[in-house]
């Protein structure tokens, strides 16, 4: 009794991955504070599980006080799924809460397309453009 051979091409060895190859983890970081006293923290890259730990403490911070105006720049945002968004609607909710409230800083089209189809768009304010007038911690 013969084996059947296979007639798929064999599986390519893709070799050691390298650091460069890695898939890179965004920053998500608190800026400072600008000339009106709001709380800036940017994202970069993809917004998702992996980062979700991280946002909410960058959040939960920048909305920890009583009254506190966040501005949260996604100009850098490359992906971001229904994990990511998370954090962000948590964050409104607090600052709200708080007598406070989260602006949304966003130029790209397909996020503003996903920040509107889970529906935080038009409930968070969103613009375009803000001025990089800040104070930055010591």
């Amino acid at each position: 009794m013969q084996a059947e051979q296979s007639t798929a091409p064999p599986a390519r060895d893709p070799g050691p991955v390298t650091v460069a190859e890695r898939p890179r983890r965004p920053a998500v970081r608190t800026v400072g504070q600008d000339l009106q006293g709001a709380t800036v923290v940017e994202f970069h890259g993809d917004i998702d599980i992996a980062t979700t730990y991280q946002s909410t403490r960058h959040l939960d911070a920048a909305t920890a006080g009583t009254a506190p105006l966040v501005v949260l720049d996604l100009r850098g945002v490359t992906f971001i799924d229904s994990t990511g968004l998370g954090p962000i609607s948590r964050a409104w909710c607090r600052a709200v809460d708080r007598g406070g409230d989260l602006i949304l800083l966003c130029t790209e089209p397909r996020i503003l397309s996903i920040l509107r189809l889970a529906g935080l768009t038009p409930t968070i304010a969103v613009t375009r453009f803000y001025p990089r007038m800040f104070t930055w911690p010591a």
